[in-house]
């Protein structure tokens, strides 16, 4: 099954906003590498911007949760394989494999910005690989992704998943502190057998329990 067909949502449940934001991003990101082409050297196998702790909005796990449960079966143990062999760097992201993202075409909105010019507060920073080093960074703000504004958007869009959607409680219980999911707690998740039938809510659950 395909990426757009494993997220496609029945009437009833109503389309998760994350999707737009990252299809945004990405496009937004192959923008800016095509008006810079010459200052950029991302490309497929280079892992500089994954070698972090990440952690995500729920909404965006959840996306994770749904694409790898829409893999055929033998896609979702062939990638378990893949990631019982040699584990990422202690720094790296624990979806990581020989410099190559195993989620990809999932992977999160943070993922879809590196490498690009990112503007925090007013300041503007990129990945030291690209645009010499930071000394040739462009300066029109259409080239930059403004992030205090796309981890706004991506607050108003959790906010509607979690008001609108059930949120598989194994999801909710490997939270931290911020209410974000770390993606080596979701890629364990995910690694240890969790099973479709699985993916129950927290009110599904309580609703199973039996009354005294």
């Amino acid at each position: 099954m395909g990426y757009a067909a494993c997220m496609a949502q029945p009437p009833s449940n109503p389309p998760n906003p994350f999707q737009a934001l990252q299809q945004n991003a990405e496009g937004l990101f192959d923008q800016i590498q095509d008006r810079n082409a010459s200052k950029m050297v991302c490309r497929s196998g280079c892992s500089a911007c994954c070698h972090a702790r990440f952690s995500v909005f729920i909404g965006e796990a959840l996306l994770i949760f749904q694409w790898f449960f829409g893999l055929r079966e033998s896609e979702r143990q062939a990638l378990r394989t893949r990631w019982n062999g040699k584990p990422p760097a202690p720094s790296a992201c624990a979806f990581l494999r020989e410099s190559r993202c195993t989620i990809y075409p999932a992977r999160p909105i943070i993922c879809r910005t590196q490498g690009a010019p990112l503007r925090v507060e007013g300041r503007v920073d990129a990945c030291s690989l690209n645009f010499d080093g930071g000394k040739t960074l462009p300066q029109n703000p259409s080239n930059h992704f403004d992030l205090d504004r796309l981890t706004h958007l991506q607050s108003i869009a959790e906010k509607h998943v979690l008001k609108t959607r059930s949120i598989p409680a194994k999801i909710r219980k490997i939270c931290d502190e911020f209410d974000r999911v770390p993606l080596e707690a979701l890629q364990a998740l995910l690694q240890n057998g969790e099973s479709a039938s699985d993916q129950k809510s927290d009110d599904e659950q309580t609703a199973e329990i039996p009354n005294d």
